[in-house]
């Protein structure tokens, strides 16, 4: 194996690996949820340069599910219907610390990896402390950034639409990633948010009759027949009344005759100005 050096920057949370700039955890999840590198080469970075046998490869993506599921994930427990070993302190810590000290942890993962802290200058009068490591295996360099996942606190979720493991920017319940998948042009985010909405509209009346109207009146406006001529102007006046009218109906419990007979009122009214 050849030993390769890898650095850390705590303060911006990235990960220099082979010239290439990552934010922590990020190749991590990738390897274990078996994502391809962006490149086209098909090859994951950390296989590319160790290669690994598909047994190795198997054991390691193995290893690190669990403990990111035992250390770091949020939801990932109850979803997979396993036993929830923690269910105080979700802080990835104490999570670990407990894990760390269970039957069930491999203990042959707390191996000595060496460290060390380089200064290097990036501007004029501009300097940064990077914590310098040296590893010369594929489980050392998982252990390495799943270390400095769980120093850092960080969580992770699976997200709901790739199924790929992933750090959420923000707090809250974040449930998709940011990736592509398939190579598309939308992230999980846009496609869940797609989804939801639909199914939301599907699912209540009021939505649905709104996004019937909506519809036929956005079609006259399109097709511009005279009999049944809706203006450019009148439509978009129109529109922003509906979708206040809609709201309210959402929030008041209306009947969908109630819905109708409004949004229809709603355009006569401009028209009649």
């Amino acid at each position: 194996m050849n030993p390769i050096e890898i650095r850390i920057d705590n303060d911006s949370k990235k990960i220099y690996f082979k010239g290439e700039e990552y934010e922590i955890g990020t190749l991590l999840l990738s390897f274990v949820k078996e994502v391809s590198s962006a490149d086209g080469s098909g090859k994951h970075p950390y296989i590319k340069h160790f290669g690994q046998s598909k047994t190795t490869l198997a054991k390691a993506r193995k290893l690190y599910d669990e403990n990111i599921v035992k250390c770091l994930g949020i939801g990932l427990e109850e979803s997979r219907k396993t036993k929830e070993l923690f269910r105080k302190n979700n802080e990835p810590v104490p999570r670990f610390y407990r894990w760390q000290h269970s039957k069930s942890y491999n203990h042959s993962l707390d191996k000595p990896v060496p460290m060390q802290y380089q200064a290097v200058k990036e501007a004029k009068d501009s300097y940064r402390l990077y914590e310098t490591y040296i590893v010369t295996d594929l489980l050392e360099l998982c252990y390495v950034e799943f270390i400095k996942m769980v120093q850092l606190g960080m969580n992770v979720r699976e997200c709901q639409n790739c199924h790929s493991y992933f750090v959420p920017k923000r707090e809250g319940d974040v449930k998709y990633c940011r990736r592509k998948p398939d190579g598309g042009n939308r992230t999980c985010q846009q496609i869940g948010a797609r989804a939801e909405f639909q199914a939301k509209d599907t699912e209540n009346p009021l939505r649905l009759q709104y996004l019937k109207i909506y519809n036929r009146y956005y079609g006259r406006y399109r097709s511009g027949s005279d009999d049944i001529k809706i203006t450019p102007e009148h439509f978009a006046e129109w529109k922003e009344q509906a979708k206040e009218i809609r709201d309210k109906a959402l929030a008041e419990d209306w009947t969908v005759e109630q819905l109708r007979t409004e949004l229809k009122m709603a355009l006569e009214t401009i028209q009649s100005i």
